[in-house]
């Protein structure tokens, strides 16, 4: 899943005070940005068929819920032949532990021969050949079960092998379970039910509307009238919404040509974003909000 923002492509004016005349208070500063908020892209991890849709744009989901689902039996075949490898391995691994208990008991008993042997041949009870024939018959056992062992371990790697791929078909499996990141609205769906989807497409954009704000850009003179943190006030229409100065864009750029204030076209600004509480969930991506902010009137040491 990814993350994106809304960009804020349009601002429909910058303002700079508004006094009387306006119905607004001296000491407030008032501008006009766009609301923006998250938006979660919910995408395919596997190409193929939309096989199921279950909500519609517009739609009011929530975190879990399932959204539709991705043809996945191309990955049920995939996981079937896995599981089959992997039952064989199992049944090597388990005739490799027998053949590994019958070397070692061959290795043992030679071995023992040879130690008992190579004490009577110190007394000369018996002759060096009877000697250097058991050493003989105890080197192959020896080389034999080290060669079965060897070859459990490679199966045992080969079965780790099998299971990282089944559980990352596992996954994927799970992924192709199209759901809610988050609670929000659907946006956009961008394929219907029974359509081919590209492996890592968007299938679609779900809104999340309880983090929402807006940007505003301000001159240097205006920008020493707020800090971060300071409160501001969001209204739409008869609607008033709690907000805050979260963020003030440490570089200045040049107005945005989309912002309307005649006097300060050419100047320097900075963004200033502004977020709002919206339990409501009134407001909408893309809607504009008039912005109120409180002047700090902070006199300088040469007042």
């Amino acid at each position: 899943m990814k993350i994106k923002t809304l960009s804020a492509t349009i601002i429909i004016s910058l303002i700079g005070m508004i006094l009387s005349g306006c119905g607004i208070n001296a000491d407030e500063i008032t501008y006009t940005g766009i609301v923006e908020g998250e938006i979660h892209t919910i995408s395919s991890p596997v190409s193929d068929r939309l096989v199921a849709l279950s909500v519609s744009e517009g739609d009011w989901v929530e975190k879990g819920k399932i959204l539709g689902n991705i043809d996945d039996n191309f990955l049920k075949l995939q996981l079937k032949g896995l599981y089959s490898s992997w039952d064989q391995l199992k049944l090597q691994k388990k005739d490799g532990a027998i053949s590994l208990e019958q070397i070692s008991e061959s290795f043992d008993h030679y071995n023992s021969m040879y130690q008992k042997n190579l004490a009577l041949l110190q007394q000369e009870a018996v002759s060096d050949q009877t000697v250097k024939d058991l050493k003989l018959q105890v080197d192959k056992w020896n080389r034999d079960r080290r060669s079965v062992a060897i070859k459990l371990q490679v199966l045992s790697s080969q079965e780790e092998s099998i299971q990282y791929q089944i559980a990352q078909i596992e996954d994927t499996r799970a992924k192709a379970i199209l759901t809610a990141s988050t609670d929000g609205y659907i946006d956009k769906i961008y394929f219907e039910a029974e359509e081919f989807i590209p492996p890592l497409r968007p299938v679609m954009d779900l809104v999340n509307l309880n983090n929402v704000w807006c940007y505003i850009y301000l001159s240097e003179s205006e920008l020493v009238e707020i800090s971060p943190g300071d409160p501001a006030e969001g209204r739409v229409a008869d609607h008033l919404f709690a907000g805050r100065v979260r963020h003030i864009n440490s570089k200045s750029e040049f107005s945005p040509k989309e912002i309307l204030s005649p006097d300060n076209r050419k100047a320097l600004v900075y963004a200033v974003k502004i977020s709002f509480e919206n339990p409501d969930r009134i407001l909408k991506i893309g809607m504009p909000i008039d912005v109120y902010l409180k002047k700090n009137n902070k006199k300088t040491s040469n007042e």
